[in-house]
């Protein structure tokens, strides 16, 4: 049996961290109100679905891709609709005691979530579980929203603590965590926080198995393609994960490896397809079919760099993705304080350096190499996904990007930079980041409390 007193300081830290970052979350689910996330409306609606039984979204016709929901539910939904974009509207008593008494009707009618019908929805799963106990207990829709949420949480926590065991992150993976925008989004009820911890639970699994080899248990081969396939068929940015698979192969030297990465790789694909071809995302329909335009920038690539690159020299696209990174919370539509930006992105760069292997930079460097690599492949799989879903037939700049979305090749390029596992020794630069870290929870929490504390609360 595992003992926590026989974890490295480090892995004892790690595991540590984690656990604040989950209570800090629970926390924030008495803060924030609910749905006030983007788009966690339609991400509740999908986690309905599956509750459901239904895995592939319908559509009905001059109707987007939707599916039958419960009206209570959309009620629950709608109410919640008056606070996005109005920093005028407040939560009020009256507000809340509306909310808290809304029932489930058990009747049901069509309800529009076109933009999670490319995602495989087996990561909302823990949502789905928590929507269903609550009416099963005969709870009111906000009391299982609210279960649906702690379900979510309790899934990342589950998530994280198995890859901390497995490997050890450094600093700059922590830092990335606690940023307010990514506690905002674990603390919601939408597939961020539960894709965003699979992705590392992948990449823990890659990383040990480089360091295992011929030792791997099949165990961990299978945990690998399951956590990818997982990822990869509901974050199509993260397509470049199934290359790890692989790429385990010249570790392990094992013939499953490979069979378990065609299986992974065929799934995706075939899901990716499926979905392309049956979810209706916009009307009228384009005059070309997301299919389509993936094969013509496929076979034209230079059209597609071109429009990234006009895309990318925009200073208020810069300034928008800097900030949807770090934290604009709400619907996007509650930011920071200026000085906070700069303050997050001095932490996160200092961080970044402190995280260099400067001593043992040749350690598992075929590993960091491919974790790089798959960084910035998934980082142009962003545009290039938004380029054929979102963009109109003849596109001058890619719209539909926001920051978070770069949350996963940047823990592709932080995992790129983990050092030696096996050391020990507590170092000046682990220490230092270690006091960084701390200072940057304290300041991201601190920020955050305040700012929402405004932006739902306090009347000017």
């Amino acid at each position: 049996m595992l003992s926590f007193k026989k974890l490295s300081i480090q892995k004892k830290n790690s595991i540590l961290a984690a656990a604040l970052l989950l209570f800090f979350c629970f926390l924030l689910t008495a803060l924030i109100p609910p749905l006030q996330s983007p788009d966690e409306r339609d991400h509740l609606k999908r986690a309905y679905f599956l509750s459901q039984g239904q895995i592939f979204l319908t559509a009905q016709p001059h109707k987007l891709s939707g599916g039958p929901l419960d009206s209570g539910l959309l009620e629950y939904l709608n109410f919640s609709e008056k606070y996005p974009f109005r920093s005028d509207i407040k939560v009020t008593e009256q507000d809340i005691v509306r909310l808290k008494t809304i029932p489930w009707s058990h009747k049901s009618v069509y309800a529009e979530a076109p933009g999670t019908g490319y995602y495989f929805p087996v990561l909302y799963a823990p949502q789905a579980i928590g929507l269903t106990v609550g009416r099963w207990l005969g709870f009111s829709v906000d009391r299982s929203y609210m279960l649906a949420r702690l379900s979510a949480i309790a899934a990342i926590g589950i998530l994280l603590f198995a890859s901390f065991l497995l490997t050890t992150p450094n600093p700059l993976v922590l830092a990335l965590l606690i940023l307010p925008m990514s506690l905002f989004q674990e603390a919601a009820c939408s597939l961020d926080g539960v894709s965003t911890a699979m992705t590392i639970l992948a990449i823990s699994c890659f990383l040990r198995i480089t360091q295992d080899r011929d030792k791997t248990p099949l165990s961990l081969l299978f945990l690998l393609a399951v956590s990818v396939a997982l990822v990869t068929s509901c974050r199509q940015h993260a397509l470049p994960l199934l290359g790890l698979i692989f790429l385990s192969a010249a570790f392990t030297r094992r013939k499953a490896s490979l069979i378990a990465g065609t299986i992974a790789s065929l799934f995706t694909v075939s899901w990716t397809i499926l979905s392309l071809k049956t979810t209706v995302f916009k009307l009228p329909l384009p005059a070309t079919s997301a299919s389509e335009r993936a094969v013509h920038y496929v076979l034209h690539p230079w059209s597609f760099f071109k429009i990234l690159l006009h895309t990318l020299g925009l200073h208020t696209v810069q300034v928008d993705y800097l900030t949807t990174f770090l934290g604009r919370l709400g619907w996007l539509d509650t930011p920071l304080p200026e000085h906070a930006y700069g303050i997050l992105t001095a932490a996160l760069i200092v961080l970044a350096v402190l995280s260099c292997p400067f001593t043992a930079f040749r350690n598992n460097w075929q590993a960091r190499l491919s974790l790089g690599c798959a960084a910035l492949v998934s980082f142009l799989l962003i545009f290039f996904a938004m380029l054929i879903t979102w963009s109109d037939d003849a596109p001058t700049t890619i719209g539909g990007v926001q920051g978070r979305y770069f949350l996963i090749p940047a823990l592709l390029f932080a995992y790129a930079l983990n050092g030696n596992e096996k050391q020990e020794t507590l170092t000046l630069c682990y220490c230092a980041s270690l006091t960084i870290l701390g200072g940057l929870f304290l300041f991201s929490s601190h920020e955050m409390i305040g700012v929402l504390l405004q932006r739902y609360y306090i009347t000017p």
